[in-house]
């Protein structure tokens, strides 16, 4: 369940359903929904991890140890641990402190705002995206400092910064707009390298797929 208030009723209501179908169930606790869908995917497949939210913590800390590996100590990396997460007054606060114990010291250094007020209000992902304003208790961040929301569940994630020094508005760091982004750097450069293939293989299928022939 989440932290709505509405989340042990509901739970309960789950629970007596499925003892009175006789289905054998699980009670996880307080989750955020992508811990729930790696639980989930863990018991249709032990091999992808452990099914606990111990073991959500450790997958995903363990590849961003692995992406801070392949960044290395490069003194051109732009990569700044500083984050200023909106927490939306919802279950990702309590999961996101505790994921950050499980990271090296220093790795991500997190300042956690709205964690206990009224679920979504004057903040959160959807808040930032539909008014591309600050969300509450933003007023003091800088146009430099890089910031996030959760929506409630903490399914969603957005990144902003702020537009002007004086002002209410929120730039957005539009995630779709950066994949796009990521694709055409990695197309130029293949383009650039070239690429040796027979045309009577595969590849030429998957080039021209990916529209990279």
């Amino acid at each position: 369940m989440d932290s709505r208030e509405s989340g042990p009723h509901l739970m309960e209501a789950a629970r007596a359903g499925a003892e009175l179908m006789g289905v054998r169930y699980e009670n996880h606790g307080l989750l955020t929904t992508p811990q729930l869908h790696y639980i989930v995917r863990c018991k249709n497949d032990p091999s992808f991890g452990e099914a606990t939210e111990m073991g959500y913590y450790a997958k995903i800390t363990d590849a961003f140890k692995r992406l801070m590996e392949l960044n290395g100590e490069s003194k051109q990396s732009s990569y700044s641990p500083n984050l200023i997460l909106d927490c939306a007054n919802g279950v990702g606060a309590k999961k996101m402190r505790m994921l950050c114990q499980f990271l090296p010291e220093n790795a991500l250094i997190v300042q956690f705002r709205n964690e206990d007020g009224e679920l979504n209000h004057k903040c959160g992902a959807d808040y930032v995206k539909i008014r591309q304003t600050l969300p509450e208790n933003f007023g003091d961040v800088d146009t430099n400092a890089k910031c996030a929301s959760f929506d409630g569940d903490a399914d969603r994630l957005i990144y902003f910064r702020r537009a002007t020094n004086n002002g209410e508005k929120a730039v957005l760091l539009d995630g779709d707009k950066i994949a796009v982004l990521i694709a055409k750097y990695v197309k130029e450069a293949l383009n650039c390298a070239g690429i040796n293939r027979s045309h009577y293989g595969s590849s030429t299928n998957c080039l021209c797929q990916w529209k990279l022939d």
